[in-house]
């Protein structure tokens, strides 16, 4: 792989409370190679494709428990993997769009078309609303920090009067502490915030959908510094004839990032400053069009993806399920 620049913009922020930018460019190279360090890597261990049709949100709940949602069905399941199989613990009939765990191992929900998040007892099987609203606007991607920070993606477009695109950051009881909208040219940060992440040192990371289908960017909003970095892909796999396609976004124990880039086949991983470390091409392990990402245990991590035939509804949509064991990523630091 060549030291190649990555993609990267730095927008520097007067006003980090509201996300206030201002516009800087520059180019960053890889993190330099340490001796004798294992190159990143990937290998299947397994492959689920019995039990599942569709899917397109994925969230580590216990021991080879997941749950999925799949806003094309407006279902969200509790699944056990046995083997190669899938096995349904329960499954609810709601318009899910993403999913969080939280401290007490229950579910927040992200519902299409809805201002509050949905909060779901796993245990008694009922839902309320949460304290956590977006108000005039609908929530989209959500992610519950370490500290149990809830950080959420919103939309007004639903809402034709006004049309805002934000990121919030909420303490636990609902406290708006930051929000993040605009530059300094009033010009939006965000076209929809679709998936969140967050590192130890307080970054947090947006995929961005910038066009609906294949065209993406990945917004880092810096807690250290003043400024956040724009991540449009690596030269080496992305053009514009091939542009950068983020659909999902995890942070590795080892507080590296993981983003899937969907119509390319490929992995890219970042540190947690955002310094391109390397990519993975998944169709070399056979996995194509990865989507979805979740932790599975130490070194391991699951991958889903979908595929759909041209031109066919959703009736035609299959659904596959990876996990993955990796290696290389723990020796960077």
């Amino acid at each position: 792989m060549s030291d190649s620049e990555s993609m990267l913009s730095d927008l520097t922020l007067s006003d980090g409370v509201q996300g206030i930018c201002s516009s800087q460019t520059f180019g960053s190279e890889k993190r330099d190679p340490k001796e004798n360090r294992k190159e990143p890597s990937i290998k299947v261990i397994r492959h689920v494709t019995k039990g599942i049709k569709s899917f397109t949100s994925l969230i580590k709940y216990s021991h080879d428990s997941l749950w999925l949602g799949d806003d094309k069905f407006d279902v969200i399941k509790h699944v056990k993997l046995t083997g190669d199989n899938i096995q349904v613990i329960s499954q609810i009939g709601i318009p899910v769009y993403d999913i969080a765990v939280t401290s007490d191992n229950n579910l927040l929900l992200s519902l299409l078309g809805e201002t509050k998040l949905r909060l779901f007892n796993v245990n008694t099987g009922q839902g309320s609303d949460s304290r956590y609203n977006v108000a005039s606007m609908c929530t989209f991607g959500i992610h519950v920090t370490k500290d149990q920070k809830v950080i959420i993606g919103a939309d007004s477009t639903p809402f034709l009067h006004e049309c805002r695109k934000v990121v919030i950051v909420m303490d636990k009881q609902g406290n708006r502490l930051t929000q993040y909208e605009h530059d300094n040219k009033n010009k939006p940060l965000f076209t929809l915030p679709h998936r969140i992440t967050s590192t130890s040192n307080g970054n947090i990371w947006v995929v961005d959908h910038v066009e609906l289908y294949g065209n993406g960017r990945v917004v880092m909003l810096q807690q250290t510094r003043s400024n956040v970095q724009i991540y449009d892909g690596h030269p080496d796999i992305n053009s514009p004839n091939k542009p950068f396609d983020p659909q999902d976004i995890l942070t590795t124990p080892e507080d590296n990032i993981i983003i899937t880039d969907r119509n390319n086949h490929t992995l890219h991983i970042l540190d947690h400053d955002g310094v391109i470390i390397t990519y993975i091409r998944t169709d070399d392990v056979e996995i194509r069009e990865p989507s979805s990402l979740a932790l599975s245990g130490p070194g391991y991590f699951y991958i889903g993806c979908e595929f759909y035939m041209k031109g066919a509804n959703y009736e035609h949509v299959n659904a596959k399920l990876y996990e993955v064991q990796y290696s290389g990523f723990e020796e960077i630091k």
